[in-house]
């Protein structure tokens, strides 16, 4: 969270984002390699904390558009559609990873979180974000 409410909710779209999206080739060069469980646990402690990194400005996003006097209904209602994507995808992942292969699957799984950073510039009218904050401001002594 203290990079977007530092650089904005749109910086932390794009540069968390990207982070997290660079996690899915971390699983491809383990398969790639064979690198065994060391590197698949290093891919997936990488997938951990960028998925955290990447997951806080997008809340801070969805909280962002959400009428007050409505935002805990259109709150709701945005994250059950994030994680619907979640859920139709789900039963297609194990076919495509059978027949692509582990390293090919994450590496296309890469790929398709590309097409989100081209909606970003729709988006970005959307967010109304503070003055970035560089540090914390003290009172002056009286």
């Amino acid at each position: 969270g203290a990079f977007p409410s530092r650089h904005g909710i749109f910086h932390g779209l794009w540069v968390l984002g990207l982070l997290q999206a660079a996690s899915n080739p971390g699983y491809a060069g383990a398969a790639a390699v064979g690198g065994g469980r060391p590197a698949i646990y290093a891919a997936s402690m990488l997938e951990s904390f960028t998925g955290g990194l990447g997951t806080a400005p997008f809340l801070a996003f969805l909280m962002h558009v959400c009428e007050r006097e409505q935002a805990a209904t259109q709150y709701a209602l945005l994250s059950a559609l994030f994680g619907l994507t979640r859920s139709l995808s789900a039963p297609f992942t194990g076919y495509a990873a059978a027949h692509l292969g582990y390293a090919s699957y994450f590496a296309f799984t890469a790929v398709l979180a590309l097409p989100a950073y081209g909606i970003l510039p729709w988006i970005r009218p959307w967010i109304r974000d503070r003055t970035p904050q560089r540090g914390i401001a003290r009172a002056p002594l009286t």
